[in-house]
């Protein structure tokens, strides 16, 4: 039995893993246009874009493994059925709970991992990714300022420059500056050049313009005229700068109240968070309820020489109404924290159900063994 129990473990860990890689490149491969338009557009290394991809991969792999799971549990049972071996491995005394254990035992190695992804290691990821992309925004060592295009520099700031000189002298300068954003500015000017002063701070030099800045409480606009003005334009380089944090780069305590950050936000900011809190306790649990979902539908399914569609379209769909339960639970929740219990109840409930279902399908197998040979439904 622990021949059979490492066989199929080996099966469904080794489709595990080709599914979860060729899913993950796949939602990869959505995004590298715009990771390339990114690093091409700003002069920026290979090395960078790779380091780009490697920061997501964290989250899409906790994307598409309980999809991978479940495609994996299916190929594997659906396999045993149609070679006839699941009857034989019942008529061995084999109860479908005692067949399915390996699977459990992967499924709850794929919930550990995705704990860790969720609360350790996507987080630090992903913050990575946008640090790294903030800075490839704003190095204007690697990102020149093209000509006739309105280009970021950071999160706070947008430049444009009618024309380029071959000296990089840029002509025609229009530069929006939202660092603080009660009071906006806007300043424009004949010519600009990107500098480095003694300190090695990288300014951006604009000469013969205009400096217009709005009083967010009054409406009330100022007018500087220079013949010339320095932008440091450091200040958006590195480090988090002044951008603001994402909910994905937020630890659990912040999310669930637990760090006083939380009561700066609005209400309804406050309730994104919570859910999305609740969310990375609940989310990894998925390739586990998948896992039991599946099992209690295949497992009490005969084998039929026409073929099993029917079942295995069961299956598949229901994967995905729980993993659209799970995310559906979590919009809810982050409209009303009352309905938090429904991102628990969207995970737990159908793993119940199915534990409940394959449960009793052993013990119903165990007072009927079936004989060897025995005819199935055609």
């Amino acid at each position: 039995m622990h021949h059979l129990n490492r066989y199929l473990l080996r099966q469904a860990a080794s489709t595990l893993l080709l599914t979860t890689v060729c899913l993950t490149l796949i939602v990869l491969l959505t995004q590298v246009l715009r990771l390339v338009d990114l690093v091409v557009n700003r002069g920026a290394p290979l090395s960078t874009f790779l380091s780009l991809a490697g920061y997501m991969l964290p989250g899409f792999v906790q994307l598409v493994l309980p999809l991978a799971l479940g495609a994996a549990v299916i190929w594997l049972i659906q396999r045993l059925l149609s070679d006839a071996e699941w009857p034989v491995l019942l008529a061995a005394g084999r109860s479908p709970m005692q067949i399915a254990q390996p699977l459990l035992w992967l499924a709850f190695g794929a919930t550990m991992l995705s704990y860790l992804l969720a609360l350790w290691l996507l987080p630090q990821s992903y913050q990575a990714f946008k640090n790294l992309e903030s800075s490839i925004r704003a190095d204007v060592g690697a990102a020149f300022i093209e000509e006739g295009v309105f280009q970021s520099l950071g999160e706070t700031m947008t430049v444009f420059a009618s024309r380029r000189e071959k000296n990089g002298e840029l002509i025609g300068l229009l530069l929006y500056d939202r660092r603080n954003p009660e009071r906006p500015a806007t300043i424009l000017a004949e010519t600009a050049q990107v500098i480095q002063d003694s300190n090695g701070r990288t300014l951006l030099l604009v000469r013969n313009g205009s400096r217009q800045e709005a009083d967010g409480d009054t409406g009330h606009v100022q007018f500087l005229y220079f013949t010339q003005y320095a932008v440091d334009l450091d200040t958006f380089s590195g480090g988090d700068g002044g951008r603001g944090k994402e909910i994905e780069e937020l630890s659990l305590a912040t999310l669930l109240g637990f760090s006083s950050s939380i009561q700066a936000a609005s209400p309804q900011q406050a309730a994104k968070w919570r859910a999305a809190g609740h969310a990375r306790l609940t989310r990894p649990l998925l390739p586990l309820t998948i896992t039991l979902v599946v099992l209690a539908i295949l497992c009490r399914a005969q084998y039929n020489r026409r073929g099993m569609s029917r079942t295995v379209a069961a299956a598949v769909v229901s994967v995905l109404l729980v993993q659209l339960g799970s995310v559906f639970a979590e919009s809810m929740a982050a409209k009303n924290p009352l309905l938090t219990v429904l991102q628990y109840l969207a995970v737990l409930l159908p793993a119940a159900i199915g534990a409940y279902a394959l449960s009793e399908k052993s013990r119903s197998s165990s007072q009927t063994i079936p004989v060897p040979g025995a005819r199935y439904a055609a």
